[in-house]
């Protein structure tokens, strides 16, 4: 294993890659539809005020709801700033906390598996043509299309040092604990932050 894929050196690179994010702002936590649906609105009362820094897995464990989801519910910047925090939390606490957020919200979406699709689309042919129709397109391509818009605008923007520690962190993943996840899901985020 090399000095890079260890953890106290993958920890050294968040923490200095990603000290200098500034905070998101009080009223930039959570998305817009925070004004109609109580999580996103909990979970930015939760984390108002507070440093990435200053989170750990016992902190995280105080929020009320599915601290898993929060990441999901948060600005692009908000996403941002406390994307390491949960890098740290899966590092230092793999088996008790959802060490799987970090990389989920770090992996671009994969097209569906086209047997998959092709299998639901068998048992559904109870519906119409036109509902089949319908399904084939949402199946297809815009639910794909949207996680994917929805990633690119959340992983835009990273400094390299910052790009250099999620690269770190992943293979920190893969070679600790690779056996755990996909190994296409860790492959593919591997690929794209190779990019970066």
């Amino acid at each position: 294993m090399s000095d890079s894929s260890t953890a106290e050196a993958v920890k050294i690179l968040v923490r200095t890659a990603f000290a200098n994010v500034p905070y998101p702002g009080d009223d930039n936590i959570a998305y817009a539809e925070a004004d109609y649906n109580w999580e996103p609105a909990r979970m930015a009362a939760f984390f108002k005020g507070k440093r990435w820094q200053e989170l750990d897995w016992p902190t995280l464990q105080t929020y009320g709801g599915d601290a898993s989801a929060c990441l999901s519910f948060m600005t692009t910047e908000a996403f941002r700033y406390y994307l390491p925090a949960y890098m740290l939390i899966a590092i230092d606490n793999y088996y008790e906390a959802p060490a799987d957020v970090p990389l989920f919200h770090l992996s671009p979406p994969r097209r569906a598996d086209k047997a998959r699709r092709t299998e639901f689309l068998e048992q559904v042919q109870e519906f119409t043509p036109a509902q089949r129709q319908e399904i084939r397109e949402i199946l297809s391509h815009e639910a794909d299309e949207e996680r994917r818009t929805w990633f690119l605008e959340r992983v835009r923007g990273f400094a390299p040092a910052q790009c250099e520690a999620i690269r770190a962190f992943l293979r920190y993943m893969k070679t600790e604990h690779g056996g755990d996840f996909s190994t296409l899901t860790l492959d593919n985020a591997i690929a794209f932050w190779e990019t970066q």
